[in-house]
C-alpha cells in the first residue's frame, strides 16, 4: 500500500537492485561467478535442460531469463557484503499465464498478530530457517506440462549449447507463477 516506505525499507536492507555500471573490475569478476553458481545450481537440481532434438519449439513458446543482483550481508567478509546473483524468468511472457490458480498459502497480519501472542503467552522460543535455493528444489512438471525458455549465455554456457538457444524448463523456478504454490507443494 506505501510505496515509498516500501522502497525506503528495500534500499535500508540493502536488497536494491546493483547498478552494474558502479562496480569495479574485481567486483565485475565476483558476479561473473556468482552467476555462474547459479547456473550450475539450476542445471545440478535438474531445474533445466538442453531442449531434446527431437522437439521443435518456436520461440513464442519460450520465456527470457534476466538477472537479478543484489548486495548480501555476510559476516567474515572483510566487506560485510558479497554479490548475489539470481537467475529469473520472466513468468508475465509464459504463454500459459492465467489458465490456472496458483495460490500458496500465506499468513494474513490478523494471523501473524494472534500467533505473536501465543508465543508470548506461552513463553515459547521462536526460531527460523531457510532453505538455499528454495524453488529450485521444487518437484518436476507432469510429462508433456515442461516450459522453455531462452538461456542466458552463463545458463548456456553451463549446458553447452549457443547463448540465445532455447531450454527445456523442468520445474518452476523463480519468477514463474506458480513457483511458490510448488515450493509449497514440495
Amino acid at each position: 500500500k506505501d510505496r515509498e516506505g516500501f522502497m525506503v525499507k528495500a534500499i535500508k536492507k540493502g536488497r536494491s537492485e546493483v547498478c552494474l555500471k558502479s562496480l569495479t573490475g574485481e567486483q565485475l569478476e565476483e558476479l561473473r561467478g556468482a552467476k555462474m553458481n547459479e547456473a550450475q545450481g539450476w542445471v545440478q537440481r535438474q531445474v533445466v535442460r538442453a531442449i531434446p532434438k527431437n522437439l521443435n519449439i518456436s520461440a513464442s513458446e519460450c520465456m527470457k531469463l534476466r538477472w537479478v543482483v543484489t548486495w548480501k550481508a555476510v559476516d567474515g567478509d572483510s566487506r560485510g557484503k558479497k554479490l548475489m546473483a539470481r537467475l529469473v524468468v520472466l513468468g508475465f511472457q509464459d504463454p500459459e499465464l492465467g489458465t490456472r490458480e496458483y495460490a500458496a498459502p500465506t499468513m494474513h497480519g490478523r494471523s501473524r498478530g494472534v500467533l505473536c501472542q501465543v508465543i508470548v503467552n506461552n513463553g515459547w522460543t521462536v526460531r527460523k530457517a531457510d532453505a538455499t535455493k528454495a524453488f529450485l528444489q521444487n518437484r518436476k512438471f507432469e510429462p508433456g506440462k515442461e516450459k522453455y525458455i531462452v538461456a542466458v549465455p552463463e545458463l548456456a554456457e553451463v549446458l553447452g549449447i549457443p547463448p540465445g538457444e532455447g531450454a527445456q524448463l523442468l520445474s518452476a523456478a523463480y519468477g514463474l507463477g506458480e513457483a511458490s504454490a510448488e515450493w509449497h507443494e514440495t
